[in-house]
């Protein structure tokens, strides 16, 4: 077989007409469907026409149940279901009502055509709006019945919690009398206790007044003083300072050359010799070459001693306790200190190191004068610090008690304050249970007759609530399915459909009409 366009075309067509189904689906009420096959004569001579059979039970009960699967009908009793029913049993009666309804239409159907030559199509479009206004129905219907009773159950509540807060507001108005009394003789009494308070506040305020000007005088004292010796002090504090800045500047090397010295300079022996002295180094005694049978003290053995560890020399210089030296010491370095090559610029020419030690010597003396003279100032100070700290501790102590005083008479003011506002709103509260209990007198009054219909009233909604199910079953059957018929027959289908309710056990209303 040749392979060419027009072969494929043509096995194309073949395939398409073993292969291709169309399905046309029509109505055959009405004139549109004869006038179509007028129109169009190949819909009957090439196609095969196929009629639908009715829709069995199963079907109709699948399609039903399909539907309602996501229908609430456990909600709509008092007792957990319509009747007390379980949600199964209410669906099985729902679907079987429903497929019952469809039924006898079918069959009242063919009655009505053999009786009154008139036709009614019952399609499965007519089942499927039974379904869909059930469904719409039941919850329509449910929302307003449950909001009417909801509305009268919040009347009968507010009726029953009105006689219950009448009650409660007649003990509080009895409870409110005598609290209201007393409150009054509270701020009476109140009253005297603030002024008494008032003026033992005033009396220690007067007192704590005088000491603290005391206090403040004596502070004053105090600080004359202090700024008086820490004069003194300052005038000797740079020598000091400068002192320690160059012995800070020395090295350990500085130190060992002026240990390794065999033959010092007069100048290094002078500086070491105040030096000895001043940590209380003893002399060597050796002949005096001048003065045949004299002995002289020789410091350098003892200078190279104190030498002989630079570091600790250093730091002892450093660590000197400058406040607590000996007066025979100083008595011993003043000679040194007049002396004119016991001096930074005389010494320096000789030695870094011991120009830095001649400061320090020089600054020690210094500071020891001048602690002298500030030592009767620093008693003087001690003396006023410990009067003006006993006279403070006084004032903090007459200041805490005018302040606890002044603190009780805050505090009874503003329960003070607070009391007439306590007593208004006890009177407040006087007069609102009054006119409360005057109004609730007349709202049980003028409605204690309704309760009784309200109550009736209720018991009916709940009733219809119960048998809502059933009653919305029938109506939608009858919405779905009765419009084509005469009166009697739709008598006789209600009839025939309230059986049905009665037999699956679904709940609704007795006697019900379509009136």
């Amino acid at each position: 077989m040749t392979i060419n366009k027009m072969t494929i075309y043509s096995y194309f067509v073949n395939r398409v007409r073993s292969c291709l189904h169309l399905v046309l689906c029509f109505s055959p009420v009405g004139e549109a469907f004869r006038q179509r096959l007028r129109m169009f004569p190949s819909l009957v001579n090439c196609t095969t026409i196929d009629w639908f059979s009715e829709w069995p039970v199963e079907a109709l009960t699948s399609v039903a149940r399909s539907f309602c699967a996501d229908l609430e009908l456990d909600s709509s009793g008092a007792n957990g279901g319509a009747g007390g029913r379980s949600r199964d049993d209410l669906l099985n009666g729902v679907l079987a009502a429903c497929v019952h309804i469809h039924q006898s239409v079918e069959a009242k159907s063919k009655q009505y055509y053999a009786e009154l030559r008139r036709y009614n199509y019952v399609t499965p479009t007519s089942y499927l709006e039974l379904l869909n206004t059930f469904l719409r129905l039941l919850a329509e219907k449910r929302s307003e019945v449950s909001a009417a009773k909801k509305r009268l159950e919040g009347g009968l509540d507010k009726l029953t919690s009105t006689a219950a807060q009448v009650e409660v507001m007649q003990h509080e108005l009895q409870e409110l009398q005598p609290v209201l009394a007393a409150t009054a003789k509270e701020v009476e009494d109140m009253m005297h206790v603030i002024t008494h308070d008032k003026e033992e506040a005033a009396e220690t305020k007067k007192i704590v007044e005088q000491q603290e000007r005391e206090a403040n005088e004596q502070a004053a004292a105090a600080k004359a003083i202090a700024d008086d010796a820490q004069k003194d002090l300052d005038a000797a504090l740079p020598a000091l300072d400068a002192a320690v800045a160059s012995l800070k500047n020395l090295s350990r090397n500085d130190v060992v050359e002026v240990r390794s010295l065999q033959n010092p300079p007069g100048g290094v022996k002078v500086v070491m010799e105040a030096t000895c002295i001043m940590f209380d180094e003893k002399p060597k005694m050796k002949d005096d070459p001048n003065n045949m049978g004299k002995k002289v003290p020789d410091y350098w053995e003892a200078s190279k001693k104190l030498l002989n560890d630079a570091t600790k020399f250093l730091e002892s210089l450093l660590s000197y306790d400058k406040d607590n030296i000996p007066e025979a010491t100083i008595k011993k370095i003043e000679p040194y200190i007049n002396r004119e090559d016991f001096t930074p610029e005389a010494v320096s020419k000789v030695s870094k190191a011991c120009t830095s030690i001649c400061m320090w010597v020089r600054a020690m003396y210094l500071y020891h004068t001048v602690a002298l003279g500030v030592a009767p100032k620093r008693a003087a100070l001690a003396a006023a610090q410990e009067s003006l700290n006993k006279t403070l501790a006084e004032l903090a102590s007459a200041q805490a008690r005018l302040a606890a005083v002044q603190e009780k008479i805050a505090t009874l003011e503003a329960q003070f304050e607070e009391a007439p506002a306590k007593k208004a709103s006890l009177a407040a509260q006087v007069n609102d249970c009054q006119v409360k209990l005057q109004r609730a007198d007349k709202l049980i009054g003028g409605l204690g007759g309704e309760r009784t219909r309200w109550s009736a009233t209720v018991e009916q909604l709940q009733a219809d609530l119960d048998n809502l199910v059933g009653d919305v079953v029938l109506a939608a059957g009858a919405i779905a399915y009765s419009g084509p018929f005469v009166p009697g027959y739709r008598i006789v289908l209600l009839a025939d459909w309230t059986a049905k309710l009665v037999e699956v056990g679904l709940p609704h209303t007795p006697h019900t009409t379509l009136t």
